[in-house]
């Protein structure tokens, strides 16, 4: 008779391990599962970022582009504007050619026709000064010109140099804070400009500039 219950009592045990290792199983899958839901979640999230990414980059080379599109246009009218004081790229040395750009001032800049006393024709004249706003000595400057049609195209160019050590203009340096003028009544004639010239209208750069040398 006992074993007539020994077998069902085993029976339920074996069943009870049984129940065990499918409950075990069930916890780890449920657990793989939340992994692969996480990991999904984070795919997710990283493919929304990297649509962020392109977007932002889409934007920017859109705004690069116009940007590149108004500077273009800027130049192009700046180009056409007459009395623009600007530093020439032949100013080789830096230091130079940023005091240049942000010390040396090209004032009262004028050009027109004037009659010429000797013969009496029509001959481009033009007037201007320079102030030094800085803290050294220039010893020598060139200023060039340049003389633009009704279009804004250049069509003629004149240089001088009105402060040089050897010139028959001024032999002086132009020191700091100092400034230089013209003679009253004196202006410089261009001679190469012709007719097509639209009175005025004239671009003024320094194209050198040196230094006065200790002594």
């Amino acid at each position: 008779m006992k074993k007539l219950y020994l077998i069902p009592a085993v029976a339920l045990l074996f069943s009870a391990l049984l129940g065990g290792c499918s409950s075990g199983q069930a916890d780890e899958l449920a657990a793989t599962k939340t992994e692969l839901e996480k990991l999904k979640g984070e795919v997710t999230n990283l493919n929304s970022q990297v649509k962020e990414s392109k977007d932002k980059a889409t934007s920017l080379e859109e705004e690069n582009k116009k940007l590149s599109e108004q500077l273009s246009l800027y130049r192009e009218q700046t180009n056409k504007q007459g009395a623009a004081n600007t530093v020439s790229d032949a100013i080789s040395d830096p230091v130079e050619q940023e005091y240049a750009s942000n010390f040396i001032d090209i004032v009262d800049l004028k050009a027109k026709w004037y009659t010429d006393s000797l013969y009496g024709n029509k001959v481009a004249g033009y007037t201007y000064g320079l102030k030094n706003k800085g803290t050294k000595d220039v010893e020598y400057l060139t200023v060039t010109l340049y003389f633009l049609d009704k279009d804004g195209n250049t069509i003629s160019e004149e240089s001088l140099t009105p402060i040089n050590p050897a010139g028959i203009f001024d032999n002086k340096p132009l020191k700091a804070h100092y400034s230089w003028k013209m003679d009253s009544g004196t202006y410089y004639q261009a001679k190469d400009v012709s007719k097509d010239w639209k009175e005025g209208s004239v671009k003024a750069e320094i194209t050198e500039l040196r230094f006065k040398s200790a002594d």
